[in-house]
C-alpha cells in the first residue's frame, strides 16, 4: 500500500512540472469562427493576466490561437496577427507606437501554420526582454533578431488600449493538393483597454 501511495505522489508530482494548457475563454479578448479561437491578453512580468501595470513596468502581449479542425490551418498575415498585438494607443485613440514598426516595411506574406487540433502561442514584452519572448515555432526568443525592433521607452502613467484590427487570411489544408483546401478571411477586431499607474 505505501510503495502504491509513492507512485500516486510521484506521478502527480512529474505531472505538475508540465505547462498546463489554460482555456482560450481566460483570455482577455476572445475571437471565435468554426475553424479557429484566437485568445488575446496582457500580462504582467509575473506570468498574472491584468490591465493595470505600475509606470516604468515591462507589458507582456501574449495570444494563442487555437486550430479546432482536424486539418493543418495557415493564417496570413502574421504581422497583423501577432506583429499588432503589440500596437498601442491612448484611450483617445492617439498611436503610440510597436516595437516591431520597422517589421511592417516589408512586402512577402508571411504564413503561420498550426497544426490539427493543436495550439499555437507567441508572446512578447514592449521593452524588449529574451525572458518574455515566446513563439512555439521556435520555443525561445533565438528567433527574432532585435535589429528589426524600434526602441521604446516604458509607458507612462495614462489609460491605453491594445487592439489587433486586421482582414486575416485562411486556408484549412483539407484537400490533398499542394495549395489546395477550404479558404476564407475574416474580419478580427480584438481590443484590450489597460491602465498605467
Amino acid at each position: 500500500m505505501a510503495a502504491l501511495l509513492m507512485i500516486v505522489i510521484g506521478m502527480s508530482s512529474c505531472s505538475s512540472d508540465e505547462e498546463v494548457e489554460e482555456p482560450l475563454s481566460a483570455n482577455q479578448a476572445l475571437f471565435s469562427s468554426d475553424a479557429y479561437d484566437i485568445g488575446y491578453s496582457l500580462r504582467n512580468v509575473r506570468g498574472d493576466r491584468t490591465t493595470t501595470f505600475k509606470e516604468g513596468e515591462n507589458i507582456i502581449f501574449d495570444i494563442t490561437i487555437l486550430n479546432s479542425t482536424g486539418y493543418k490551418l495557415y493564417m496570413a498575415d502574421e504581422r497583423d496577427i501577432l506583429m499588432s498585438v503589440m500596437s498601442v494607443f491612448r484611450s483617445d485613440g492617439e498611436y503610440v507606437g510597436n516595437p516591431f514598426q520597422s517589421a511592417f516595411y516589408t512586402m512577402e506574406l508571411r504564413w503561420i501554420t498550426v497544426e490539427a487540433h493543436s495550439r499555437f502561442h507567441w508572446s512578447c514584452s514592449w521593452i524588449y526582454d529574451g525572458r518574455y519572448v515566446y513563439d512555439s515555432r521556435y520555443g525561445s526568443s533565438t528567433s527574432y533578431s532585435t535589429n528589426v525592433l524600434s526602441p521604446v521607452a516604458p509607458l507612462p502613467k495614462g489609460t491605453y488600449y491594445v487592439m489587433i484590427k486586421s482582414k486575416v487570411m485562411y486556408r484549412i489544408a483539407d484537400e490533398p493538393t499542394l495549395g489546395g483546401g477550404t479558404r476564407g478571411n475574416d474580419d478580427i477586431e480584438l481590443r484590450i483597454p489597460f491602465t498605467v499607474e
